[in-house]
């Protein structure tokens, strides 16, 4: 669910059941049609603060990272990615430290786009509809009847954005690096792999929730190293990772919160493979925009790293 928030229920009126969607030409979708989607959605329900957050198209894929949030704890984490598969339209739904699920765009409208998988347990269907520019509706259920009760979930736009608004602000790296699948995975969620191309010291733990903190000066004093107190907020093998970031300590009033970092691996050959970063969370101010501009150029040098670290070998 970059890393990335999700968003449910708001107290505004709105049918407990979807209806069934009119049908819609599917097949002739694309990932850019789905732009609608793009935002950071947030709401309540029963008595839960759920965040999700959609980075807009770009490069053929649509992302998506969605929390629970219960009690000051986060209780439910998944990554979501979207894009064109053999001609047809797939959200892959990767829960936390779970393998990924995909549904296919079986029906689509201007604001509506409905996703099915009738082989999974539950769910077998998701909708989503965006209402009155601010107002994103979605519902999650079976297709099979006698199936288990479906959901329903009312999303409010943060910050009340117009419809067509520029959508949340992230820096996108990319990099190919000489090495196989497996390699590449290996050095983004090893403490090894890490330290051969990000930091001298590393505490990682390949978990939901699980430390992920790069300690880049280890004999600082506390709270000052590196990426302290961050974590690994959810993984699909070996393609997908997503880890909560920090910013340096020259940045005090941005290091206290907590970006996402989103990490995806493609094989492009047995010894070739694409590396795509994406960190997203970004809020606005003076130091915030001095952080994005930071990271802009950190993140490149820290792929370079990687690519060099094979090159080496």
């Amino acid at each position: 669910m970059l890393v990335f928030l999700v968003a449910a229920f708001l107290t505004q009126t709105a049918p407990t059941a979807a209806a069934e969607p009119a049908p819609g030409p599917a097949a002739a979708a694309r990932v850019a049609d789905l732009a609608w989607m793009a935002g950071l959605w947030e709401g309540d329900k029963d008595g839960a603060r759920n965040e999700e957050q959609w980075l807009a198209p770009a490069g053929g894929t649509m992302l998506g990272v969605s929390r629970t949030l219960a009690g000051g704890k986060t209780v439910f984490i998944e990554f979501m990615r979207i894009e064109e598969t053999a001609g047809k339209v797939v959200m892959t739904v990767y829960p936390a430290a779970g393998a990924g699920v995909p549904f296919t765009l079986a029906r689509s409208g201007p604001a509506e786009a409905v996703f099915e998988n009738p082989a999974h347990d539950f769910p077998q269907r998701i909708l989503y509809r965006r209402d009155t520019g601010e107002k994103l509706f979605a519902r999650i259920e079976s297709i099979a009847p006698g199936g288990p009760p479906g959901s329903d979930y009312h999303f409010r736009l943060i910050g009340a954005e117009p419809a067509g608004a520029k959508p949340p602000k992230a820096v996108r790296k990319e990099a190919l690096v000489a090495a196989s699948l497996s390699d590449v995975w290996s050095a983004w969620t090893t403490p090894e792999g890490l330290r051969s191309f990000f930091a001298p010291q590393v505490i990682m733990r390949l978990e939901a929730g699980g430390p992920f903190e790069i300690l880049f000066n280890p004999e600082a004093p506390a709270g000052t190293r590196g990426s302290e107190g961050c974590q690994v907020l959810a993984f699909a093998p070996p393609r997908v990772l997503a880890f909560s970031w920090n910013a340096p300590p020259s940045m005090p009033t941005v290091r206290k919160e907590r970006t996402q970092v989103v990490v995806e691996l493609e094989p492009l050959g047995e010894r070739l493979t694409r590396v795509r970063l994406t960190h997203t969370g970004w809020k606005e101010g003076a130091e915030w925009d001095q952080a994005y501009a930071y990271f802009d150029i950190a993140w490149g040098k820290v792929l370079s790293s990687l690519a060099q670290s094979f090159a080496a070998k």
